[in-house]
């Protein structure tokens, strides 16, 4: 992996990703959340006033444009830690408000580093 961290081989693999849906399926809608950010912005957060902490929806359902690998190139990684499944659940929630009861072929894809915990989950080494 020459010498690249598990995040910046997770963010190659996600900027891989968004090209190849750029290219070859450009009428594809993607959001992105990310989770273990510095700062907490999602509407669940925002409309419970608790939980879903250093969860961010940085990006609404749409069509991917180059902006959105610029975004993904700048993003850097921080040392707060964020429950996986809270960011799952929030990128559901930003799903489902796009899409409601439309037919969509709805499909979540999680690029992570593996660094960040999961909520009541022990792992035994």
């Amino acid at each position: 992996h020459s010498g690249k961290t598990k995040f910046q081989i997770a963010q190659d693999l996600l900027k891989l990703f968004l090209q190849q849906k750029l290219l070859f399926a450009a009428k594809h809608e993607i959001g992105i959340v990310c989770f273990g950010t510095e700062e907490t912005n999602n509407d669940i957060n925002r409309e419970h006033g608790d939980g879903y902490e250093h969860v961010v929806s940085a990006r609404p359902v749409d069509v991917g444009d180059l902006n959105m690998v610029k975004f993904v190139d700048g993003l850097r990684p921080s040392n707060k830690n964020a429950d996986l499944l809270d960011g799952l659940v929030v990128g559901l929630d930003l799903l489902l408000r796009k899409t409601g009861d439309k037919k969509y072929s709805k499909t979540i894809y999680l690029f992570t580093d593996s660094c960040c915990p999961v909520e009541g989950v022990c792992v035994c080494v």
